[in-house]
């Protein structure tokens, strides 16, 4: 078998790649990117600007330039920490010569493509479950329900939550599961030409934008686990922990006290948001543990300060809402050389038009075979937390 894709197929190949792609992506899609075709490796790290908000300064005109308070620019470092690729599609030249081989390559690479863009959704959901800390909604209750009735007023709640943050409302979007989904469409008041001001649900099943937030449907949603606090959670008495610690001591003052708490748990501090790092949990009543948490500490503590899981958070499927340009997600081609020789193969890079997520088709052919691979490397994280909210559904 040649060691190239013939140059009728290659067109198609890249083609259907890009369709896939563009089809697979729901939350990933809607990410800061900084996806280029360069290549990188597990281990690089690549640096995103994140602006700073600042205060307005008094200018008084003199003779010599004014010395105001300047933003000092910060950038937050992704690790390219993933490298991952589709399982090999291998073809014996009896194969390749029994089948279509033009319609099997199609058919493969969508299957192939679609597999390697899963697991880089899903893992961009993962990382947002754990580096989120504004939350809302109410676990076991879709966020398109108030009590017993089908209602779009939580996400007035929702838009709230990220307007005290001062995130731009003109980029809310949210992101919530197939049921979700569903419990919008039942909505009265999405149902109604009159008060929707189009006919879009009933007619085409689409919400499309309702109460400022684009909405977008992704069947690969995160879940989380809540965990529990028995009796009361204070920051150690007497003890005082700095501004930015992201390891903190923590102990509950009853002797019938006890926490289990789970990576990914909301949790509050005075008017502060913050979301679990790592499993903790207390050896016995009215000992010390320890809370690894993102962000670091907003306010200093002095000891004390009660520490409870952000009301509203439990166990169940979670959303994703507000602008997305808080959260960033890197991708890059896998190295394709050694010390500057070509790797064997052919290799050809596919970026996707609308993500702008890029991905490298590999085809080897040797020894009366060919193999076939799709494969990434990428990383992810957030960047401007305070623009993003995780919201705990049904």
């Amino acid at each position: 078998m040649a060691n190239t894709f013939s140059s009728d197929i290659v067109p198609k190949i890249i083609g259907i790649a890009k369709e896939t792609l563009s089809e697979e992506f729901g939350f990933a899609a809607r990410l800061n990117k900084d996806f280029s075709a360069a290549s990188g490796r597990v281990g690089d790290q690549v640096d995103i600007g994140v602006p700073q908000r600042g205060a307005a300064v008094t200018i008084t005109p003199a003779n010599v330039a004014p010395d105001g308070t300047d933003i000092v620019t910060t950038s937050r470092s992704i690790t390219i920490d993933q490298f991952k690729g589709s399982a090999p599609v291998r073809l014996t030249t009896t194969e390749a010569q029994k089948y279509d081989l033009t319609s099997l390559m199609e058919q493969q690479i969508k299957e192939s493509v679609r597999e390697v863009a899963y697991a880089f959704n899903a893992y961009c959901w993962t990382q947002m479950n754990y580096r989120v800390p504004l939350t809302a909604g109410t676990a076991g209750q879709s966020i398109f329900n108030n009590g017993s009735s089908a209602s779009i007023d939580p996400l007035a709640d929702m838009y709230k939550v990220l307007r005290d943050s001062n995130a731009n409302p003109a980029n809310f979007d949210m992101v919530c599961n197939a049921a979700d989904e569903a419990a919008a469409k039942k909505v009265s008041v999405l149902q109604q030409a009159n008060t929707f001001g189009t006919d879009s649900v009933v007619v085409n099943g689409s919400v499309g934008r309702t109460q400022g937030f684009n909405l977008f449907v992704d069947q690969q949603g995160a879940s989380h686990t809540i965990g529990t606090i028995t009796t009361g959670l204070a920051a150690k008495a007497a003890t005082a922990q700095a501004l930015g610690t992201t390891s903190i001591t923590v102990t509950t003052a009853a002797s019938t006290g006890a926490i289990a708490l789970k990576k990914g748990d909301p949790l509050s501090i005075g008017d502060e948001r913050y979301v679990l790092q790592a499993d903790a949990t207390e050896a016995s009543a009215a000992t010390d543990a320890t809370l690894v948490i993102f962000p670091g500490l907003k306010t200093a503590l002095a000891g004390g300060e009660a520490v409870t899981l952000t009301t509203g958070a439990g166990t169940g499927t979670v959303g994703v809402a507000g602008d997305m340009s808080g959260f960033s997600a890197v991708t890059r081609l896998p190295e394709t050389s050694f010390l500057g020789a070509a790797a064997q193969g052919q290799h050809i890079p596919v970026t996707d038009p609308k993500s702008g997520a890029t991905m490298l088709l590999s085809f080897y052919g040797q020894f009366f075979q060919g193999m076939f691979q799709a494969s990434m490397v990428y990383g992810a994280d957030t960047t401007d937390e305070d623009k993003i909210l995780r919201y705990f559904s049904s």
